[in-house]
């Protein structure tokens, strides 16, 4: 929405084409659109909604890390990718990665291979 294509994604006909875009099927994109207004996923988004605010979040994107130890850390912002990515190899060994080509991001895996001294 904020970023290049802007795409409004409240609007079901959108979202629709941005999931044809991603390579989702035909089915599966008119399934996500139907279970969003059924009551019960409009119930869980709600509860997550509220949720995410008491543990502080004020914007979008807002993730929560929970480490192997159980130490719990609130990430705000795309601008907060490589810290967040950082925050997970550090206790998992491996990050999440985004990357951004022509306006997409795509989401995967990855590793950090350090040398020892």
């Amino acid at each position: 929405m904020w970023t290049p294509p802007n795409i409004d994604l409240s609007k079901p006909d959108l979202l629709r084409k941005v999931f044809l875009d991603c390579n989702f099927s035909t089915t599966a994109a008119d399934n996500i659109i139907a279970a969003a207004k059924q009551q019960p996923w409009k119930d869980a988004l709600v509860a997550n909604t509220q949720k995410v605010l008491a543990q502080g979040a004020f914007g979008a994107p807002w993730f929560w890390v929970r480490n192997p130890s159980g130490a719990e850390e609130p990430f705000f912002g795309s601008d907060r990718y490589v810290v967040l990515a950082f925050s997970l190899y550090s206790s998992f060994g491996f990050f999440l990665f985004l990357l951004s080509e022509d306006g997409r991001t795509k989401f995967g895996l990855g590793s950090i291979l350090c040398g020892s001294s």
